[in-house]
């Protein structure tokens, strides 16, 4: 919205944006993945989330979107369309940024989700 304005109402801002954007941080989105095992046909049912309290206080963490709630049945991640949600990492160093990644990771192994 503001370079639209700047294009009508302050031209020599709008000329002063570069042709191509400067990446200021590095980012990730990691699509979360169900590693349990499915009990018969229908799955676990989901009693909680805790690992979602963690992963919003990561130096990295931007956004998470969840696809599934407590109550509902969770699958096993097949596929992008099988993932329970994902989360969204920046920041300026690429350590932190791995090792808010490799967190993640090793929640999905244990923690993220309650059943």
């Amino acid at each position: 919205m503001d370079v639209t304005l700047n294009a009508y109402l302050r031209p020599e801002l709008f000329d002063a944006i570069p042709a191509f954007p400067t990446l200021l941080k590095k980012g990730a989105e990691v699509f979360l993945v169900s590693l349990e095992e499915v009990v018969g046909k229908n799955g676990k049912v989901l009693k909680s989330i805790p690992g979602v309290d963690e992963i919003a206080d990561f130096s990295s963490f931007r956004r998470m979107e969840l696809l599934t709630q407590p109550g509902q049945t969770l699958l096993p991640t097949v596929n992008c369309f099988t993932r329970p949600g994902s989360v969204q990492l920046v920041n300026e160093t690429p350590g932190l940024l791995q090792a808010d990644y490799e967190r993640v990771r090793a929640l999905e192994k244990g923690g993220l989700f309650s059943f």
